[in-house]
């Protein structure tokens, strides 16, 4: 499969179809990538370079529930410390929510603690505000 901008793995061409996806080495919590964006709202794959700041990972999120539904993505950088950038959490609590101590959630790779705090938090205090419409993907 061709990669439509294989430099820029931004870009919302590359991100069109779930096979595109696929394609380019996208995971989800769920062995099925359909079912991770449509039904858990959220994939991401390692860079293979990190950027010009040293973010190393790409998200890929749903930003509405209306049809189209319609996503935004975000890049970080996997050594963020993040109890130090979402200072705002309680984190008793949402380790209580998410089932695990701090030490076995410290211990889940960054793109798994990412999931959590958006599953509980919401992706705008997560990845920050949309400030367009988003982009579609085709549904299989």
């Amino acid at each position: 499969m061709t990669i439509p901008h294989p430099d820029n793995p931004q870009h919302t061409d590359n991100l069109a179809t779930i096979p595109l996806l696929e394609a380019q080495g996208w995971v989800g919590t769920d062995a099925n990538l359909s079912t991770s964006l449509f039904e858990y709202d959220l994939i991401w794959r390692e860079l293979d370079e990190p950027d010009e700041h040293g973010d190393d990972h790409i998200f890929l999120y749903r930003i509405t529930d209306r049809y189209p539904v319609t996503f935004d993505r975000a890049v970080m950088n996997s050594t963020l410390d993040l109890r130090k950038e979402y200072n705002w959490v309680d984190w008793d609590s949402f380790l209580s929510t998410v089932g695990l101590t701090a030490e076995e959630w410290d211990a889940q790779p960054f793109a798994i603690r990412i999931h959590d705090l958006m599953n509980v938090h919401g992706y705008e205090n997560i990845f920050g505000s949309s400030y367009w419409e988003g982009f579609t993907i085709e549904e299989p």
